[in-house]
């Protein structure tokens, strides 16, 4: 879904499938419309550098930004372009007591806000009376993430014709991603 956008920038994307569209790795969301992992930023930090997990949590949230601007959103001029029963109810990264989590993902909340994310983090008692759970010690709290209807989601972008090479964006089937390459071949 990131590759709808990019026409308007010159960009020719093109999205490889397994199989068939909306089969397989552009149906993965399981309806979760997320920013980055779940994963803490520093242990990934820690394993490839600052700036590139930075890189990555920045795509990852403006990739977010632009589905939900282009096509989920309702904004006060018009409905929303592809009905996908977006929720925007926010997302969360818990901490399991004893897992020695809760300090990576705090730390994290720190260094992401400082880089100017919109990122909190909910202390022990919050999470346990949001989640009726008395094992999580604490949470990252996303609130531009949300929940969506994938298989809604996919079918929408087929109906406005972001599947086929006019709408700008060429999905190629039976073409499974095994690596990524700058030279140009076919499958």
């Amino acid at each position: 879904t990131p590759a709808a956008g990019l026409p308007r920038k010159r960009r020719r994307p093109m999205v490889l499938e397994a199989k068939d569209w909306a089969s397989m790795a552009s149906d993965r969301s399981a309806g979760f419309l997320l920013t980055a992992t779940a994963e803490p930023f520093t242990k990934l930090a820690a394993r490839v550098g600052h700036d590139r997990a930075l890189a990555f949590w920045r795509t990852s949230r403006d990739n977010r930004e632009l589905l939900r601007r282009e096509l989920l959103d309702l904004a006060p001029d018009r409905a929303a372009l592809i009905d996908a029963d977006f929720l925007p109810e926010g997302s969360w990264i818990a901490s399991l007591k004893g897992t020695g989590q809760h300090q990576a993902l705090e730390e994290s909340a720190e260094v992401l806000r400082d880089e100017g994310f919109e990122i909190e983090w909910r202390g022990s008692e919050e999470v346990k009376a949001a989640s009726g759970s008395d094992q999580l010690e604490g949470a990252l709290f996303q609130p531009g993430d949300g929940g969506l209807d994938p298989v809604r989601l996919c079918r929408g972008l087929a109906a406005l014709g972001l599947f086929e090479v006019r709408g700008g964006v060429r999905v190629r089937g039976g073409c499974p991603a095994r690596a990524r390459n700058n030279r140009r071949r076919g499958c």
